[in-house]
């Protein structure tokens, strides 16, 4: 075998590397902690610092009859200020009273709508008219006509039809011709107005218009109920050969 030779030059050179390492490695670490530390105790102490800049947030809750109110889009005026009303007091408990019950008529009847229509055309009668047409008294409205067409469940019938007399004009003339008058006959079938509508000879409406104004008629019946209608109704004037 052969012998190892030991060299105690090489020895003492291993052992003062492992010397520097070990007190270069600690020098590190505590280098590394340090600047760890220094940076922790930095962040913590801005962050105090930061903390006393800011104020403190106090938060007020204000009534709503405080509160102003806001600006007008259309750079008006500003709206006046609204003061909200406080709830009132409430009421005291009283001590009820007892009332006698109301004792009603055996004999009273309820009015149909004929008889309404009959104490209002009553009223309305007995109101002065004026030059223009306008009530004396205000609140007493008068009737205006029906709408041209209004469908009705019962057309109105004559009762009374007076015969128009043929002018005599026409009658050494020997003219002929036929009058269609439009007719307004009222809830009670009476004739509120008469105007000639269509005609073939003028020469015979002022004697149609005086015979249509004498005709009389059932009332038209619309819901169970009359009603105002217009009616056409033609005057033939013809002459007997």
């Amino acid at each position: 075998m052969t012998a190892m030779n030991f060299n105690p030059a090489m020895s003492s050179k291993s052992l003062d590397f492992q010397f520097l390492y070990q007190k270069h490695v600690l020098r590190g670490f505590l280098i590394a902690v340090t600047v760890h530390l220094f940076f922790i105790a930095s962040y913590y102490a801005a962050q105090a610092f930061s903390w006393q800049d800011h104020p403190m947030r106090i938060t007020v809750i204000l009534d709503p009859s405080h509160i102003e109110p806001p600006p007008s889009l259309l750079n008006a005026d500003i709206a006046p200020r609204v003061t909200v009303a406080t709830a009132a007091k409430k009421a005291e408990k009283g001590i009820p009273v007892p009332i006698p019950d109301a004792v009603a008529d055996p004999e009273a009847t309820i009015p149909s709508q004929i008889d309404l229509a009959r104490t209002t055309t009553t009223n309305s009668n007995s109101t002065e008219v004026g030059e223009r047409g306008t009530s004396s008294n205000p609140s007493i409205e008068i009737d205006e006509p029906p709408p041209p067409f209004l469908p009705v469940e019962k057309q109105p019938v004559p009762i009374k039809t007076p015969v128009p007399e043929f002018p005599e004009v026409a009658r050494r003339a020997g003219i002929e011709g036929t009058v269609w008058v439009s007719i307004w006959v009222d809830k009670f079938g009476n004739v509120r107005k008469a105007e000639v509508a269509k005609s073939t000879a003028d020469i015979f409406n002022k004697a149609a218009l005086d015979a249509a104004r004498q005709w009389s008629f059932t009332p038209a019946v619309m819901n169970h109920g009359p009603v105002a209608v217009w009616v056409t109704v033609p005057f033939k004037f013809t002459l007997k050969h």
